[in-house]
Protein backbone atom coordinates (compact mmCIF):
# COMPACT_ATOMS: atom_id res chain seq x y z
CA UNK A 1 0.00 0.00 0.00
CA UNK A 2 1.27 3.36 -0.36
CA UNK A 3 0.67 5.76 2.11
CA UNK A 4 0.48 9.46 2.47
CA UNK A 5 1.74 10.46 6.04
CA UNK A 6 0.62 14.09 7.15
CA UNK A 7 0.67 15.79 9.85
CA UNK A 8 2.25 19.33 11.46
CA UNK A 9 5.53 18.11 9.85
CA UNK A 10 7.90 20.42 8.43
CA UNK A 11 7.60 23.40 11.25
CA UNK A 12 10.96 22.48 13.41
CA UNK A 13 8.65 21.11 15.98
CA UNK A 14 10.45 18.17 17.64
CA UNK A 15 7.36 16.22 18.84
CA UNK A 16 5.85 16.04 16.11
CA UNK A 17 8.31 15.59 14.15
CA UNK A 18 9.50 12.22 16.41
CA UNK A 19 6.07 11.14 15.64
CA UNK A 20 6.28 11.11 11.91
CA UNK A 21 9.86 9.38 12.06
CA UNK A 22 8.16 6.74 14.47
CA UNK A 23 5.36 6.44 12.24
CA UNK A 24 7.71 5.89 9.24
CA UNK A 25 9.85 3.39 10.78
CA UNK A 26 6.21 1.45 12.24
CA UNK A 27 5.07 1.18 8.69
CA UNK A 28 7.75 1.35 6.16
CA UNK A 29 9.04 -2.58 6.29
CA UNK A 30 5.73 -3.40 4.85
CA UNK A 31 4.16 -0.42 2.51
CA UNK A 32 5.48 2.60 0.77
CA UNK A 33 5.77 5.77 2.82
CA UNK A 34 5.91 9.59 1.84
CA UNK A 35 5.88 11.71 4.36
CA UNK A 36 3.40 14.93 3.26
CA UNK A 37 5.96 18.44 4.43
CA UNK A 38 5.16 20.96 2.55
CA UNK A 39 1.58 21.37 2.52
CA UNK A 40 1.64 22.18 -0.85
CA UNK A 41 2.73 19.40 -1.93
CA UNK A 42 -0.33 17.56 -0.63
CA UNK A 43 -3.01 17.09 -3.23
CA UNK A 44 -0.62 16.02 -6.12
CA UNK A 45 0.65 13.28 -2.77
CA UNK A 46 -2.61 12.04 -2.36
CA UNK A 47 -3.70 11.23 -5.44
CA UNK A 48 -0.37 9.19 -6.19
CA UNK A 49 -1.58 7.16 -2.75
CA UNK A 50 -3.55 4.68 -1.53
CA UNK A 51 -4.18 5.94 2.17
CA UNK A 52 -3.80 9.01 4.21
CA UNK A 53 -2.68 8.60 7.62
CA UNK A 54 -3.00 11.21 9.83
CA UNK A 55 -0.38 10.03 12.98
CA UNK A 56 0.12 11.52 16.16
CA UNK A 57 -0.79 15.04 17.50
CA UNK A 58 -3.89 17.40 18.44
CA UNK A 59 -4.73 18.00 15.22
CA UNK A 60 -8.11 18.53 15.22
CA UNK A 61 -8.66 21.68 18.00
CA UNK A 62 -9.38 25.33 17.63
CA UNK A 63 -7.48 27.05 19.91
CA UNK A 64 -4.09 27.32 18.42
CA UNK A 65 -3.21 27.84 15.16
CA UNK A 66 -5.40 30.89 14.60
CA UNK A 67 -8.32 28.22 15.24
CA UNK A 68 -7.97 26.60 11.74
CA UNK A 69 -6.69 23.25 12.69
CA UNK A 70 -10.14 21.60 12.65
CA UNK A 71 -10.75 23.16 8.94
CA UNK A 72 -7.86 22.43 7.35
CA UNK A 73 -7.07 18.76 8.71
CA UNK A 74 -10.99 17.82 8.04
CA UNK A 75 -9.99 19.39 4.75
CA UNK A 76 -7.51 16.80 3.79
CA UNK A 77 -9.60 14.36 5.37
CA UNK A 78 -12.38 14.86 2.97
CA UNK A 79 -10.26 14.94 0.09
CA UNK A 80 -8.62 11.87 0.57
CA UNK A 81 -12.73 10.31 0.95
CA UNK A 82 -13.56 12.15 -2.45
CA UNK A 83 -11.02 10.56 -4.32
CA UNK A 84 -11.67 6.99 -2.32
CA UNK A 85 -8.60 6.73 -0.49
CA UNK A 86 -8.08 5.15 3.25
CA UNK A 87 -8.60 7.66 5.48
CA UNK A 88 -6.86 6.30 8.81
CA UNK A 89 -6.82 8.36 12.00
CA UNK A 90 -3.61 7.09 14.41
CA UNK A 91 -3.06 8.00 18.02
CA UNK A 92 -5.30 10.69 17.80
CA UNK A 93 -5.80 13.46 20.74
CA UNK A 94 -9.09 15.55 20.09
CA UNK A 95 -9.59 18.76 21.41
CA UNK A 96 -10.26 21.18 22.70
CA UNK A 97 -12.95 22.30 20.11
CA UNK A 98 -14.73 24.99 21.05
CA UNK A 99 -16.85 26.41 17.94
CA UNK A 100 -19.95 24.31 17.40
CA UNK A 101 -19.05 23.67 13.40
CA UNK A 102 -16.03 22.40 14.66
CA UNK A 103 -17.31 20.05 17.00
CA UNK A 104 -19.74 18.83 14.46
CA UNK A 105 -17.24 18.72 11.68
CA UNK A 106 -14.74 16.71 13.81
CA UNK A 107 -17.32 14.09 14.53
CA UNK A 108 -18.22 13.97 10.81
CA UNK A 109 -15.03 13.09 9.67
CA UNK A 110 -14.06 10.18 12.31
CA UNK A 111 -17.34 8.60 11.77
CA UNK A 112 -16.05 8.50 7.56
CA UNK A 113 -12.35 7.22 8.89
CA UNK A 114 -11.65 4.14 7.85
CA UNK A 115 -9.73 3.19 10.69
CA UNK A 116 -9.33 5.22 14.24
CA UNK A 117 -7.30 5.37 17.62
CA UNK A 118 -7.07 7.78 20.06
CA UNK A 119 -4.42 8.32 22.76
CA UNK A 120 -6.57 9.13 25.72
CA UNK A 121 -9.97 8.81 27.03
CA UNK A 122 -10.60 12.17 27.01
CA UNK A 123 -10.91 12.10 23.18
CA UNK A 124 -12.75 8.95 23.43
CA UNK A 125 -15.49 10.43 25.38
CA UNK A 126 -15.76 14.00 23.25
CA UNK A 127 -15.98 11.22 20.10
CA UNK A 128 -18.80 9.51 21.58
CA UNK A 129 -16.60 6.19 20.71
CA UNK A 130 -15.51 3.36 23.00
CA UNK A 131 -12.61 3.30 25.21
CA UNK A 132 -11.50 -0.10 23.08
CA UNK A 133 -10.15 2.91 20.58
CA UNK A 134 -7.96 4.03 23.21
CA UNK A 135 -4.01 3.23 23.01
CA UNK A 136 -1.41 5.69 23.64
CA UNK A 137 0.39 8.25 22.40
CA UNK A 138 2.53 6.96 19.35
CA UNK A 139 5.67 8.27 20.82
CA UNK A 140 5.62 5.25 23.47
CA UNK A 141 6.18 3.11 20.37
CA UNK A 142 8.97 4.92 19.15
CA UNK A 143 12.35 3.42 19.20
CA UNK A 144 14.80 5.77 21.01
CA UNK A 145 17.73 4.82 22.54
CA UNK A 146 17.39 5.53 26.25
CA UNK A 147 20.72 5.27 27.94
CA UNK A 148 21.01 3.03 31.33
CA UNK A 149 20.99 5.57 34.36
CA UNK A 150 23.83 8.20 34.57
CA UNK A 151 24.81 10.33 37.03
CA UNK A 152 22.23 13.32 36.50
CA UNK A 153 22.19 17.26 37.79
CA UNK A 154 20.66 19.00 35.54
CA UNK A 155 16.67 20.92 35.81
CA UNK A 156 15.96 20.79 32.44
CA UNK A 157 12.78 23.29 31.43
CA UNK A 158 10.49 23.94 28.68
CA UNK A 159 8.69 27.38 28.35
CA UNK A 160 7.39 29.83 25.90
CA UNK A 161 9.92 32.72 25.01
CA UNK A 162 9.09 35.51 27.08
CA UNK A 163 7.57 33.42 30.02
CA UNK A 164 8.75 34.73 33.25
CA UNK A 165 12.24 34.15 34.81
CA UNK A 166 11.16 32.46 38.40
CA UNK A 167 13.29 29.91 38.14
CA UNK A 168 16.63 30.91 38.27
CA UNK A 169 17.59 29.57 41.69
CA UNK A 170 18.39 26.39 40.19
CA UNK A 171 20.10 27.02 37.05
CA UNK A 172 17.85 25.36 34.84
CA UNK A 173 18.90 24.07 30.75
CA UNK A 174 15.99 25.59 29.15
CA UNK A 175 15.29 23.31 26.26
CA UNK A 176 13.00 24.57 23.17
CA UNK A 177 10.55 21.79 21.68
CA UNK A 178 10.20 24.16 19.13
CA UNK A 179 12.37 27.41 18.48
CA UNK A 180 10.43 29.74 16.70
CA UNK A 181 8.24 29.32 19.99
CA UNK A 182 10.20 28.45 22.88
CA UNK A 183 13.08 29.82 25.03
CA UNK A 184 16.41 28.02 25.22
CA UNK A 185 18.68 26.01 22.53
CA UNK A 186 16.71 23.29 20.48
CA UNK A 187 15.83 20.02 22.20
CA UNK A 188 16.82 16.66 21.57
CA UNK A 189 15.99 13.05 22.64
CA UNK A 190 19.91 12.94 23.98
CA UNK A 191 19.24 15.61 26.45
CA UNK A 192 17.03 14.15 29.00
CA UNK A 193 20.08 11.39 29.79
CA UNK A 194 21.50 14.18 31.80
CA UNK A 195 18.40 15.74 33.27
CA UNK A 196 17.08 14.37 37.36
CA UNK A 197 13.77 16.50 36.65
CA UNK A 198 11.76 18.34 33.95
CA UNK A 199 9.67 21.32 33.91
CA UNK A 200 7.76 21.87 30.70
CA UNK A 201 4.70 22.62 28.78
CA UNK A 202 4.52 20.74 25.51
CA UNK A 203 3.32 17.66 25.72
CA UNK A 204 5.89 15.64 24.04
CA UNK A 205 8.74 17.40 25.99
CA UNK A 206 6.90 15.79 29.27
CA UNK A 207 6.07 12.36 27.30
CA UNK A 208 10.47 12.28 26.64
CA UNK A 209 10.99 13.24 29.93
CA UNK A 210 9.28 9.38 31.46
CA UNK A 211 10.31 7.98 28.87
CA UNK A 212 13.84 8.69 30.11
CA UNK A 213 12.63 8.38 33.59
CA UNK A 214 12.97 11.66 34.55
CA UNK A 215 10.48 13.04 36.74
CA UNK A 216 8.27 15.71 35.17
CA UNK A 217 6.05 18.75 36.46
CA UNK A 218 3.42 20.05 33.64
CA UNK A 219 2.82 23.32 32.84
CA UNK A 220 -1.01 22.94 31.70
CA UNK A 221 -1.51 25.40 28.76
CA UNK A 222 -3.60 22.83 27.69
CA UNK A 223 -6.12 20.39 28.63
CA UNK A 224 -3.59 17.59 27.11
CA UNK A 225 -1.20 18.25 29.69
CA UNK A 226 -3.47 18.37 33.10
CA UNK A 227 -4.64 15.29 31.24
CA UNK A 228 -1.40 13.62 30.88
CA UNK A 229 -0.21 14.78 34.26
CA UNK A 230 -3.09 12.90 36.11
CA UNK A 231 -2.48 10.15 34.10
CA UNK A 232 0.98 9.61 35.09
CA UNK A 233 0.31 11.50 39.05
CA UNK A 234 2.41 14.05 38.16
CA UNK A 235 1.96 17.35 39.39
CA UNK A 236 1.41 20.40 37.26
CA UNK A 237 0.42 24.23 37.66
CA UNK A 238 -1.47 26.48 35.15
CA UNK A 239 -0.31 29.46 33.66
CA UNK A 240 -1.54 31.81 36.67
CA UNK A 241 0.46 29.52 38.82
CA UNK A 242 4.13 29.13 37.94
CA UNK A 243 4.98 31.25 40.52
CA UNK A 244 4.44 28.28 42.66
CA UNK A 245 7.03 26.36 40.69
CA UNK A 246 10.53 27.05 43.00
CA UNK A 247 7.93 25.34 45.78
CA UNK A 248 6.69 22.06 43.38
CA UNK A 249 10.46 21.60 42.32
CA UNK A 250 11.67 21.99 46.01
CA UNK A 251 9.22 19.06 46.86
CA UNK A 252 9.55 17.12 43.99
CA UNK A 253 13.64 16.63 44.51
CA UNK A 254 12.80 15.62 47.65
CA UNK A 255 11.38 12.33 46.58
CA UNK A 256 13.44 11.74 43.20
CA UNK A 257 13.79 7.88 43.71
CA UNK A 258 10.03 7.17 44.61
CA UNK A 259 9.02 9.11 41.67
CA UNK A 260 11.51 7.41 39.20
CA UNK A 261 10.31 3.62 40.66
CA UNK A 262 6.62 4.86 40.01
CA UNK A 263 6.87 6.55 36.46
CA UNK A 264 8.93 2.78 35.39
CA UNK A 265 5.98 0.94 35.78
CA UNK A 266 3.49 3.35 34.73
CA UNK A 267 5.64 3.68 31.04
CA UNK A 268 5.64 0.25 31.05
CA UNK A 269 2.40 -0.08 30.38
CA UNK A 270 2.06 2.94 28.10
CA UNK A 271 4.59 1.49 26.02
CA UNK A 272 2.37 -1.95 26.12
CA UNK A 273 -0.88 -0.02 24.61
CA UNK A 274 1.35 1.72 22.29
CA UNK A 275 2.26 -1.62 21.02
CA UNK A 276 -1.08 -2.86 21.47
CA UNK A 277 -2.38 -0.07 18.97
CA UNK A 278 0.39 -0.46 16.37
CA UNK A 279 -0.51 -4.22 15.79
CA UNK A 280 -3.84 -3.26 14.75
CA UNK A 281 -3.27 -0.80 12.88
CA UNK A 282 -0.49 -2.93 11.07
CA UNK A 283 -3.61 -5.80 10.63
CA UNK A 284 -5.71 -3.45 9.37
CA UNK A 285 -3.40 -1.86 6.98
CA UNK A 286 -2.17 -5.71 5.69
CA UNK A 287 -5.59 -6.86 5.54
Amino acid sequence: MKILLAGYYGFGNLGDELLARTARELLSAKHTVTVCRARRNFLPQLLNSDCLLLAGGSLFQDVTGRGLSVLYYSAWAFAAKLFRKKLFLVAQGVGPIRAPLNRWLTRAIFRRADFISLRDRESAKFLRLPESYVTADLLFAAKLKIPKAARRRQIIVNLKKGAPQILAEFQPVYLAMQPSADRGQPCAPPDFAAARLAVGRRLHFLILAVLHNVPAIGIAYDPKVENFCRKFGLPYVTLDELERLPQIIRRELAKLAATKKRLAVLVRQERHLAREGVKILLEKLNG
